[in-house]
């Protein structure tokens, strides 16, 4: 039996032999079926998150979003703890906790009741699951501000079950092409 950890790591690898092209449009896709909604049209301000090696390239999203008079979020790594912190281009950003681009220490940590995150994952079921990168930050952060969250992922990374805990946190809906 694949451990969790097992599991984690034949997915990510799983992921980044998708060709870059095919990332790319796919990335695309997701972009403008996030944009086309109606949670993101009625939604003032956006969580998203800076992608990582071959996450979904939600970068587009999150400039239209800015472009759209949204105030726009990504995570920072605060010790043991991942908050939200409002950018307005990629200027705000610098290399922080594992390579992956945060927020600059200047910049305000968000406060918007009830926001539209967009999540990243490893894997994803169809009925709301995510599967993160094994240190629960975004479980954590989701299980003390409420939010409205996508999931957003490549169709690759729709499994028909993950190993779950009491922790892990059921998403309101997932994007993927």
């Amino acid at each position: 039996m694949e451990t969790k950890k097992e599991m984690r790591k034949r997915l990510i690898e799983m992921r980044s032999a998708i060709p870059a092209q095919y990332r790319a449009s796919k990335s695309g896709r997701i972009c403008s079926a996030v944009l086309s909604s109606d949670i993101y049209r009625e939604s003032g301000t956006l969580y998203g998150f800076v992608p990582y090696r071959e996450e979904v390239d939600v970068w587009p999203l999150l400039m239209e979003a800015i472009r759209d008079g949204k105030k726009v979020a990504v995570p920072r790594i605060d010790g043991d703890d991942m908050n939200f912190y409002y950018i307005s281009g990629e200027e705000d950003l610098e290399t922080g906790f594992k390579g992956i681009r945060e927020p600059k220490s200047y910049t305000e940590k968000a406060d918007a009741k009830m926001p539209l995150i967009i999540a990243p994952g490893v894997a994803f079921t169809k009925d709301g699951y995510r599967m993160g990168y094994g240190k629960g930050y975004y479980d954590k952060y989701l299980a003390s501000h409420p939010s409205y969250v996508l999931g957003v992922c490549f169709e690759e990374q729709i499994m028909p079950e993950i190993p779950l805990s009491e922790t892990d946190y059921r998403l309101n809906g997932i994007v993927w092409f």
